[in-house]
Order: C-alpha cells, then sequence, then structure tokens
C-alpha cells in the first residue's frame, strides 16, 4: 500500500481546485479526481512503506514550517501512462525548504520513495486530471486554459494550512500537522 505525505489547503483552495475538478467532468474530460475521493494537495513525498507508522507521526509533528502561499501560474502535462495534467505551483524558497526538510526526515523511517517527488526531480503540483491519453490531456488543457466565466482565473493563489499524511489510493487521511501562520512560526 503506498503513503504520501502532502501539503493540504485551507477550504477557500480547496474548493477552486475542486471547481476545476468539477469543470473538467461537466465538459466530459476527466472525472476521476472528483468521482475517486481524491483530496486536491500537493505530494512532497511518495513512497511504498510505512514500517513505523507512530514513529513518522511523531516526526512529523515536530516540524516547524509556516502556512505556505503558493501560485499556481501554469498548466502542465506528465508524459507517459499515468495521464496526468496538472496546474503547477511557483516555487518559493520555503517551499522548496520544506520539501528538503522533509525528504531528510523521512531518510531511513519509509521504504524505497517515488524518485519523481526527491529533492532536484521534484515538481510542485496540483493534479487536474488523470489518467487520459495524449489526445484528452490536449482537451483538458484547452479547457483550464479558457475555462467558462464562472470558473477560478489563472494564477490561483492558494494557502497550504497542513503536512499530511494519506494512504493510497483513496487519499486516507492517517494523520495531518497543521502549519503555523507567517507570523507565529518559530
Amino acid at each position: 500500500m503506498p503513503y504520501a505525505i502532502v501539503l493540504t489547503l485551507d477550504a477557500r483552495s480547496e474548493e477552486s481546485i475542486r471547481r476545476l475538478w468539477d469543470g473538467l467532468a461537466d465538459a466530459k474530460l476527466a472525472a476521476a479526481l472528483r468521482d475517486g475521493g481524491a483530496t486536491p494537495h500537493i505530494s512532497l513525498a511518495v513512497f511504498k512503506e510505512l514500517p513505523n507508522p507512530v514513529g513518522l507521526i511523531d516526526t512529523l509533528e515536530t516540524i516547524q514550517a509556516t502556512e505556505q502561499h503558493l501560485t499556481l501560474g501554469h498548466i502542465g502535462v506528465f508524459p507517459g501512462e499515468e495521464g496526468v495534467v496538472f496546474a503547477g505551483a511557483t516555487p518559493t524558497f520555503e517551499l522548496l525548504e520544506l520539501h528538503r526538510g522533509v525528504q531528510a526526515l523521512l531518510e531511513d523511517r519509509v521504504g524505497e520513495r517515488r524518485a519523481y517527488y526527491l529533492p532536484g526531480r521534484w515538481v510542485p503540483h496540483i493534479t487536474l486530471a488523470i489518467r487520459l491519453d495524449a489526445r484528452e490531456r490536449a482537451s483538458a488543457v484547452r479547457w483550464l486554459l479558457n475555462p467558462p466565466v464562472n470558473y477560478p482565473d489563472w494564477p490561483l493563489k492558494i494557502r497550504a494550512t497542513a503536512i499530511t499524511l494519506l494512504e493510497l489510493p483513496g487519499d486516507r487521511r492517517i494523520a495531518r500537522t497543521v502549519l503555523a501562520p507567517p507570523e507565529k512560526a518559530v
């Protein structure tokens, strides 16, 4: 069973992403995320095994970081069988430091980590569509670049407010650590 450590969003940011998922589904372009119970998030790490869940949860609770105020400024596509269309987050120094810190905490605590999420290879993003062939990805990108009037405009401003440990698939939450507001960070 795979696991992920992710940044989860405040309610307003999550609603913006869910509206995009709804729009893609209503346009008959992509419904898997909306219909599959997914939670909008930015993955910091994905790994296959979790030998000591309690130990990792305790370690995650020691993270002292602030909320991440991010901009989703571009639409991207990951090539390959997974057929992913995403909204890319502009990396900030704080986001990259948080990512490196989480990755360092995982050393010797989890099974094999997916290489896509390792420092130097990681592309911070929120997945908007999955399991699309090339034609479907192109259609989804066209829709996202010019959504109807009642959908969020680009760039999207979002706020990540917690680090969450999820069991995949299905985004079952195992643990959640709230990030400090910027003025209260240690």
